[in-house]
């Protein structure tokens, strides 16, 4: 969307998005996933059979999504939702490319200038990232959900028409714009400016990524079978408490992490 970009040079149209509300919109095409899987798998687990019986009782479809299908996927949401937030809290490569100082690129400037202050803002981070945890717990807890083992799968509908029609362009634009376009015009910039030394130099940090993304990816699958295996069948408080306190590991940011 700059000056020199494909859109300014299609279109000669220019939208400054080197600010706060581009960086919003680059977080949440990005991010939706956290809300999207979490919100689509407790869809999938809410009842037909309530759905049924509200019908019955006169329901119309309006109430019966905001006052039963909405309220028992709202753990989820809520979830999905708390990941969107901290991984938006963790954001340090967004917020510095698009000149927004957030707690991710103080911490990491003050860190230069001076350790004592960097300490106290990560402090600060822990202390909200433990509050919003223990609310968020304590709300849902009192809510008392509650979802079936065996239940009726939801009816689909099949949506026709200017419904049918309207449906698709929502989710084919977001496809467009979470995943066509940007690779797209990678690939373009690649093709037009890319050497074979640039594409060899690629293939080696790729594999670097890969390699510690995979070797990750184990250690953490096997300390999360085991804390959550140990939750279900572990009645202790205080083994509740340690995994509670391990999801810090994703709450807290990178640079608070790097520091301590």
């Amino acid at each position: 969307f700059d000056y020199g970009g494909i859109f300014y040079q299609s279109t000669g149209l220019y939208f400054n998005f080197m600010n706060m509300g581009g960086l919003i919109f680059v977080l949440s095409i990005c991010l939706y996933p956290y809300i999207y899987i979490t919100s689509l798998h407790a869809f999938k687990l809410s009842s037909g059979n309530y759905n049924e019986s509200a019908k019955l009782l006169g329901t119309s479809k309006r109430q019966l999504f905001f006052k039963l299908t909405l309220p028992l996927a709202l753990p989820a949401i809520i979830a999905g939702a708390w990941l969107t937030f901290m991984e938006t809290l963790n954001d340090f490569g967004g917020a510095s490319y698009y000149g927004i100082r957030t707690i991710s690129t103080e911490i990491f400037r003050c860190w230069q200038i001076g350790p004592s202050l960097t300490v106290f803002l990560s402090l600060c981070v822990l202390l909200v990232i433990l509050i919003s945890m223990i609310l968020i717990q304590k709300s849902l807890s009192k809510k008392g959900y509650y979802q079936a083992s065996k239940t009726k799968p939801i009816v689909k509908i099949k949506l026709n028409g200017a419904k049918g029609s309207f449906a698709f362009t929502i989710c084919a634009l977001i496809f467009s714009l979470c995943f066509l376009i940007p690779l797209s015009v990678l690939l373009l910039y690649s093709f037009r400016s890319g050497t074979t030394e640039d594409f060899k130099v690629l293939i080696v940090r790729a594999i670097n990524s890969f390699q510690i993304a995979g070797i990750a990816s184990l250690l953490i699958l096997f300390f999360c079978i085991v804390t959550s295996y140990s939750k279900i069948i572990n009645r202790f408080k205080q083994s509740k408490l340690s995994i509670f306190f391990t999801d810090f590991g994703y709450a807290t940011p990178g640079s608070v992490l790097a520091i301590t």
